[in-house]
């Protein structure tokens, strides 16, 4: 299995990015990051369960994983 870092993951590359890791089983989403949109984020952490998050406009370099709701 390889590993994929995603950033930039709300724009649209980075959605484009995701859509065609969705459609390929051997690779996993271990790091995601992106500007301000923690919404969209959330939804993605839920869908692939990423190990590291990042978000640019909150200036974090680490959020636990247990403060999103999935």
């Amino acid at each position: 299995m390889k590993r994929i870092a995603v950033f930039g993951s709300a724009g649209s590359i980075g959605r484009q990015s995701l859509e065609v890791l969705r459609k390929l089983k051997n690779f996993q989403l271990v790091s995601i990051s992106c500007g301000k949109n923690i919404c969209l984020l959330e939804k993605r952490i839920c869908e692939f369960n990423p190990k590291y998050i990042y978000v640019v406009f909150l200036n974090f370099f680490f959020i636990p994983i247990s403060n999103f709701k999935c």
